[in-house]
């Protein structure tokens, strides 16, 4: 049965406003005595078994600060190692101390003569720590409030990363807890082009100039909709997000713009304001008269109700305050 672009948008409507009211995240800088404590605190783990120390990094703690932003509880696989560790219930804290006494605490389950973990536990946490390679570690810690019920969350990324049997294994166990694994649908050069297209024709609609596809965008909202999560996050890009129903792996091009361009009823130019208790910040960003690039990505997903993700990046970003989009 062939969907509705009026029916689709209601419902994408409400899933988005139910997630916007069920989640609230903010960042908790870490202050520099903080920072101090994680790195004496992996180092006093690592001297423990005889290998270097490691020094603080700001760029991995922003990268950490990207994945904590979700506040999932899954790890991800790419260039950096990473540790999580949670709190549950809004208000809840999280300290330097209480996340290394958690990871430190696995080392009792590795089993160096086989390079496993043991009874049935978790020890990768604690491996990275220790890991002989690893040089440089950077923390970030976000408090959520989300409807998963996490209060607080801290992730913690090291270079080099720790590539062990034993970290893969443990992906594949929190992968094995989701229906599907995420998998990436690439998108045509006919479809790219379809995207730039639709873009462009709203900005010729409202005089503004036209924008181009950027592979480096593309590959950002890939990252995003890797998570197959519905809310946005705050980043140095634009991002505009468009699903389809669980068990429903198609998604086009012409679907999601359809759904971001069909809110301009919705937007009122003279209070440059969304009308009607409608959104229409994803059409303002479509139509954004700074912006000059746009990359997106699709992943099929079948888990957190979505079947497809559509992500698009922009740049410059849109959606500035006190600023209208042309």
């Amino acid at each position: 049965m062939e969907r509705s672009a009026a029916a689709k948008m209601v419902v994408a409507m409400a899933a988005f406003a139910m997630i916007a009211m069920a989640t609230s995240t903010t960042a908790q800088q870490f202050t520099a005595n903080e920072k101090a404590a994680f790195v004496n605190l992996h180092n006093n783990a690592r001297a423990a078994v005889g290998v270097g120390p490691v020094a603080w990094n700001d760029a991995l703690a922003a990268q950490a600060l990207q994945h904590a932003s979700y506040c999932q509880t899954q790890h991800i696989k790419g260039p950096y190692g990473e540790n999580l560790w949670w709190s549950y219930g809004a208000g809840t804290t999280g300290t330097p101390a209480q996340a290394m006494s958690y990871w430190v605490g696995e080392r009792p389950y590795y089993d160096y003569r086989s390079n496993s973990c043991v009874g049935g536990h978790q020890c990768g946490h604690y491996t990275q720590v220790v890991w002989r390679r690893t040089a440089y570690v950077g923390c970030a810690r976000v408090a959520c409030n989300t409807n998963n019920g996490i209060g607080t969350i801290i992730a913690c990324n090291y270079y080099p990363v720790a590539m062990m049997v034993v970290a893969m294994a443990a992906l594949a166990v929190i992968m094995a807890t989701t229906t599907t694994a995420a998998q990436q649908q690439r998108f045509s050069a006919r479809e790219k082009a379809e995207f730039v297209q639709l873009h462009n024709k709203a900005r010729a609609a409202v005089g503004v100039g036209p924008v181009a596809w950027s592979d480096v965008l593309a590959a950002q909202a890939l990252q995003h909709a890797r998570y197959c999560q519905k809310q946005h996050i705050q980043g140095k890009y634009g991002e505009n997000l468009w699903w389809s129903g669980f068990g429903d792996s198609t998604a086009t091009p012409a679907e999601a713009m359809s759904y971001w361009v069909g809110e301009r009823p919705y937007y009122d130019y003279r209070s440059n304001n969304c009308v009607g208790g409608r959104e229409c910040r994803h059409y303002t960003q479509v139509v954004w008269r700074r912006t000059a690039y746009v990359g997106c990505a699709r992943v099929t997903c079948n888990t957190n109700g979505i079947g497809t993700i559509i992500a698009c990046n922009y740049f410059p970003r849109g959606n500035m305050k006190n600023e209208r989009p042309y």
